[in-house]
């Protein structure tokens, strides 16, 4: 059973003309990865908020959420608290204290954890985390990637189901985004987690989702595996569409003649080389 089932889920704001979301079906099995892509205001954002319905926007919606089997209005706040964690765009919009011990207990003090287990769970978070040296510090202390993980590791505190991050690198440097990207990774390995995040950053994102659902003006336009999502995104009618595909596919999807440009498109500089050790004469030009 899919842990999440989205079903012609549609939105607008009041007095808004447009739909935000435009009959939207979706759905994710327990354990996957999967990345929401497209331009700003496509809808992405609405979207996540909806399922983290203590975010939902106001407005005029329809169609129907299941969480686990069940409409996800049948749920108490706190069970959706405890289950549905999200991670926003900007880790001060979502600091409540001025520690980072503080802010790692804080969840688990808002639903009535009991007090050995909220110590239990934050030494292992923090170690997990590699916190261990900044529980004492003050929260403005940190750097931007610092702060994001103290976030991460709150909302984890709570052990949810299901995991959303909205644009989670975008205030980050390479760096710490390609890191937060790789522990979200190992997250996803190591404990099973569902996540759903929306990201700009496809190129570090791709070699490590399981899906890519790419919308487009509140619908989904695309979805499909890493490879199944670039090559329908290369061969789409609207060209703009290739400026989401990275540029190592782009190169090999440019050079390659064949009629499923996605069963063997590289993703990671490692494949791309893979690829062209088998070229025939590559090893004569290396030589």
């Amino acid at each position: 059973m899919a842990i999440l089932e989205i079903q012609d889920l549609s939105f607008h704001y009041p007095a808004g003309e447009q739909a935000v979301l435009d009959r939207v079906n979706l759905a994710v099995e327990p354990g996957e990865f999967v990345l929401l892509c497209g331009t700003s205001g496509c809808g992405k954002t609405t979207l996540l908020r909806h399922i983290k319905k203590e975010l939902a926007p106001f407005g005029a919606r329809s169609g129907e959420l299941l969480f686990q089997g069940k409409p996800l209005s049948s749920y108490d706040d706190r069970y959706i608290s405890r289950n549905i964690g999200m991670v926003q765009q900007s880790p001060e919009n979502q600091t409540v204290t001025d520690r980072v011990l503080s802010e790692l207990v804080f969840t688990m003090e808002n639903v009535g954890f009991p007090s050995d287990l909220m110590r239990r769970r934050a030494a292992e978070l923090s170690h997990y985390f590699g916190l261990d040296a900044l529980l004492g510090k003050h929260v403005f202390e940190l750097s931007g990637g610092q702060k994001q993980l103290v976030q991460l590791a709150s909302v984890l505190a709570l052990q949810p189901q299901l995991l959303l991050l909205d644009e989670p690198t975008a205030q980050l440097d390479p760096l710490a985004a390609r890191e937060l990207i790789q522990l979200l990774h190992r997250i996803n390995q190591d404990l099973g987690l569902t996540i759903i995040v929306a990201e700009h950053r496809y190129e570090e994102l791709l070699p490590v989702v399981d899906r890519v659902i790419a919308m487009e003006n509140g619908a989904i336009r695309h979805t499909g595996t890493p490879r199944e999502a670039v090559g329908a995104l290369w061969t789409d009618a609207d060209e703009r569409w290739k400026d989401f595909v990275p540029p190592i596919p782009s190169l090999f999807m440019q050079v390659q003649e064949t009629d499923s440009p996605h069963e063997a498109v590289p993703l990671t500089v490692k494949e791309g080389r893979q690829q062209l050790r088998r070229l025939p004469g590559f090893g004569a030009a290396r030589q």
